[in-house]
Order: C-alpha cells, then structure tokens, then sequence
C-alpha cells in the first residue's frame, strides 16, 4: 500500500504546475511514505534497515520543504540537506563494497561519471555566480562520489541490489543537472522531479535486495 501510494502522489505530483496548492501538500509527502514503505517492507521481508538509508531519506524530504521556500536562503538551505542525503547514501554505499570484488564494467561506469561530470562543469559554470560556485562544486563532487559509491558496490552485492541502485544513483545525477540548469541557465525544469522520485524508489528498492 505504501509504494502504491508513493506512486500514486510522484505521478500525481509531477502532472502539477508548482503554482497549484496541491504541489505542496503533495511534495511534503513522498518521502515520509517512501520511508514508511521502506521500514515495513524490510519488516515484512527481514531485511536490515540501513541507518544511513533513512537519514538520507529524512534529508530529502527536508530538502523538498526547503526548496518550496522563496529565496536564496532556502535555496541554499535545501541544497544542504540534498547534499547531507547523498552523502549518508554514498557512506552507505561505500560500506557494502568488498575489497577486490569491483567488476570492470564498473569501472568503465565510473569513468563514463567523470566524463559526464566534466561537461556539466563546462556548460554550468559561466552561469553560476562567484558566491555559488563553491556549493556547486561541492554538490557536484558529493553526489559523483555517490554514483562512483553505487557502481563500487557491484559484485559486492546481488545484482538485481546492484543495478537498482546505480540508477537510482544515475537518476538522481540527471535530476540535480536538470535542476541546477534550470536555476542558473534559465532553463525549464522539466523532469526534475520525475526522475528525483524514480532516484530515491530505484534505490531504496535496491537496498532490500542486499
């Protein structure tokens, strides 16, 4: 019923313009059911409930409070609590990694990151004003060492673990891009939050498969 209903509101979520009154009831909403989902069904299943999994979950919905605010401060202010969330999920990512079980396909995956990360860098940074490249950056840098985290995991743990999680991880790449070229590059937002609700279900699923 849980994943039923986070499905439910990420689709009714993102069919809204965010002038609607329902946008905010509706984006305070997802993560606090997503966790619901993630407690009872590693519950149900008996699985660990990773620590770090629901801080980063707790972070994200904070960030999504954050960012419906007006103004640099929550701005800033959200991209701190997204930015603590992707940290606790590459910690607890980097923890399920095996020494010397990374396949080379991994690393292959974490080049492809690297390049990516690149260009983002390239076509974002002459919008982005001096006061707010540093956050940028590091963001950018946080939310790579998490993708890298995700594809290190791989053979660490079972691939159907593995794969939901590298592109939970992936998602939540693209997402940050979109958003980021969206509020310094005057581009449209769309997709944004489409794929940062696929991120946080692709690897919270991934994670009852470990």
């Amino acid at each position: 019923m849980a994943l039923g209903l986070y499905c439910a509101l990420s689709v009714f979520e993102c069919c809204q313009a965010e002038r609607h009154s329902s946008f905010h009831f509706v984006k305070t909403l997802l993560m606090p059911v997503l966790t619901a989902f993630y407690l009872l069904t590693s519950r149900q299943l008996g699985k660990p409930v990773f620590p770090f999994a629901v801080l980063a979950l707790v972070f994200g919905w904070a960030g999504d409070v954050l960012l419906l605010g007006k103004g640099d401060r929550f701005f800033l202010s959200g991209l701190i609590s997204f930015l603590l969330g992707h940290v606790f999920y590459a910690i607890l990512f980097v923890t399920q990694i095996a020494h010397g079980m990374t396949p080379v396909y991994a690393w292959l995956m974490i080049a492809g990151f690297m390049i990516y990360a690149a260009i983002v860098v390239r076509f974002l940074m002459p919008h982005v004003g001096s006061a707010m490249r540093i956050p940028v950056i590091a963001y950018l840098g946080i939310i790579l060492l998490m993708n890298v985290g995700a594809a290190l995991r791989a053979g660490s743990v079972a691939l159907v673990s593995s794969v939901l999680v590298s592109a939970g991880a992936v998602f939540f790449m693209i997402s940050d891009t979109i958003l980021a070229f969206s509020v310094f590059g005057g581009r449209k937002d769309r997709g944004v939050m489409e794929t940062y609700t696929a991120a946080q279900l692709l690897i919270i699923t991934g994670l009852l498969f470990v």
